[in-house]
């Protein structure tokens, strides 16, 4: 379960009485986007917590898991910690270590925005085959931005918390279908959740600048390149080396 957990991760509630959401242009959310992704896309040296609860329910189970991850981040530049799990990326490399599984996973970098928003939010073909549109919800000091999704799409909800002052954001909470499940299943259980149904929460917190430097992202705590081949180092020289670049 954890490693389930772990991967989805790499691969929320807030105090208040809110107003009734309303509809919002595209411009305007991407607007909001992207003042929230310039808060973390940035020179400074930001470093922060994530605090992930997962929750799935089949028609038998409900199944919850929580995780709490440090990142540190300069740019498209990250190092994500915790649960057994080490992810960093650099210019060249992302490279992701799972302690307990004994392996190591080598691809090529990708954008920092993927790691905040968890969903390819700004991507045309997202949009136009899943998406309907956008709303908001105004609460004192914050304001949730929402992404209304097709009955077909791989999600249900999407939700993203910010400051209003500072534009961190608080939480993001999102819904997606379990599997190939591509039409809502009965809520007969009477669960909170339909079975059938992933539901990732993050929680974020502990937000400061410039408290490291760039050593955090260098490649060569992990590997070293050797005739075209990755080779781990030590501590890692027992892993498995999974090489997923694709030229």
């Amino acid at each position: 379960m954890k490693k389930y957990f772990v991967c989805l991760l790499f691969f929320i509630s807030v105090i208040g009485k809110e107003v009734k959401s309303q509809a919002i242009a595209d411009t305007t959310f991407n607007n909001i986007v992207s003042r929230i992704a310039e808060v973390y896309w940035t020179s400074s040296y930001v470093q922060f917590k994530v605090s992930y609860r997962y929750q799935e329910v089949d028609s038998a189970t409900s199944v919850t898991d929580t995780m709490t991850m440090n990142y540190q981040v300069n740019k498209d530049n990250f190092l994500i910690s915790g649960g057994g799990v080490e992810s960093m990326q650099n210019a060249n490399y992302k490279v992701t270590v799972f302690i307990q599984d004994s392996t190591m996973q080598v691809e090529k970098p990708m954008s920092i925005n993927y790691q905040l928003f968890r969903v390819n939010i700004d991507e045309n073909n997202f949009r136009q085959q899943y998406v309907t549109g956008f709303s908001k919800t105004d609460s004192s000091g914050f304001q949730k931005i929402s992404i209304l999704f097709k009955t077909d799409a791989p999600y249900t909800n999407y939700d993203i918390t910010y400051d209003t002052a500072t534009y961190r954001i608080l939480s993001l909470t999102y819904r997606m279908k379990k599997g190939n499940y591509l039409t809502p299943p009965s809520e007969s259980m009477m669960m909170s959740i339909p079975e059938g149904f992933i539901v990732v929460q993050m929680n974020f917190s502990a937000f400061a600048t410039n408290a490291f430097t760039d050593s955090v992202f260098d490649q060569a705590k992990y590997f070293t390149a050797l005739n075209g081949a990755f080779v781990p180092v030590s501590p890692y020289l027992n892993f498995e080396l999974i090489n997923s670049i694709v030229e």
